[in-house]
């Protein structure tokens, strides 16, 4: 799943959103993405943000 968040990080020029893009079957699905997501944003390693459309874009966490 990692490696499936860093394609599309890198696809979208570091921040994406699960509601913008077409989302392939294949050897995961959107439900086990989306918990990975989940837990990406919870031990921060990945930041979630909503714009003013309320639609939530994640982008990798800057290090300070």
């Amino acid at each position: 799943m990692e490696k499936k968040l860093d394609e599309y990080l890198k696809k979208f020029n570091g921040k994406f959103s699960l509601d913008k893009i077409t989302w392939r079957i294949g050897d995961i699905t959107l439900a086990m993405f989306r918990r990975y997501l989940k837990n990406c944003v919870k031990n921060r390693t990945i930041v979630e943000k909503k714009d003013g459309y309320g639609i939530i874009w994640y982008s990798r966490a800057s290090k300070k």
